[in-house]
């Protein structure tokens, strides 16, 4: 109709992309540690504050390494065989190779299966995050479609995983589901481009967005004590 499209409503995940890296990463150091006796972390929060750090670099390697070699391809490849039609059986393990700086080595087998377990708590941490994001939207005003955006997008699951099993719950109704699910055609090769391609879109008038609600940020800055003064503010106001 080429009228302009309303934002309502956006949510922040901060289990997202790099979350399924770190997870990912961490299945990766377990296997790792049961083969050569090592202790590295084993947790995506451990991952995370290691690599924040200056002890063992090398696992930013990792990480990366676990993002492109596993996250993304094994994500297209399972995508891929599921709009075959065919079973996930079908598809080949990834195999990729890791080692430490102590030159040991492991190569690692990843089953489809092996992929969307490790996967789980970042599926849960969705639909935490959608269950709550819906239940702060008066029911009148249920968003006409949901649209998932960075790095998080591109990984298998999230629609089947994710907003299609907090859908059901939210409506009980398999045929609004359904028309819900439909009503969003996906470029997965822009997805992770979604937030630059949307302020975009945004400086040329086509959206207009009316309310951005964040979940889980805090934006803390130090207020100048004559603008304090002016907002009647304490001093020190952050």
């Amino acid at each position: 109709s080429g009228k302009p499209l309303d934002v309502v409503a956006a949510d922040n995940n901060n289990y997202a992309g790099d979350y399924v890296d770190a997870l990912i990463c961490a299945e990766v150091c377990k296997r790792f540690n049961k083969e050569h006796g090592t202790s590295y972390p084993e947790t995506a929060e451990d991952v995370f504050n290691i690599v924040e750090g200056d002890q063992m670099l090398w696992l930013r390697r990792w990480l990366s390494e676990c993002k492109t070699e596993i996250k993304q391809k094994f994500s297209e490849a399972i995508d891929a065989v599921i709009k075959k039609g065919k079973t996930l059986e079908y598809l080949q393990p990834r195999r990729p190779s890791f080692h430490d700086n102590d030159d040991r080595h492991l190569l690692i087998t990843f089953k489809a299966a092996e992929f969307i377990e490790v996967l789980e708590p970042f599926y849960l941490h969705g639909r935490q995050l959608l269950e709550n994001f819906l239940s702060r939207i008066p029911k009148d005003r249920m968003p006409y479609a949901i649209i998932t955006a960075g790095g998080g997008s591109l990984v298998h699951g999230v629609r089947d995983k994710i907003i299609k099993p907090v859908l059901n719950a939210v409506f009980n109704s398999p045929k609004t589901v359904s028309e819900i699910m439909e009503r969003t055609a996906f470029n997965t090769s822009k997805l992770d481009k979604a937030i630059a391609l949307g302020a975009a879109l945004i400086a040329n008038g086509k959206i207009s967005v009316q309310e951005r609600l964040l979940h889980d940020i805090g934006i803390a800055i130090d207020i100048g004590e004559d603008i304090s003064l002016k907002l009647g503010l304490p001093k020190g106001t952050k």
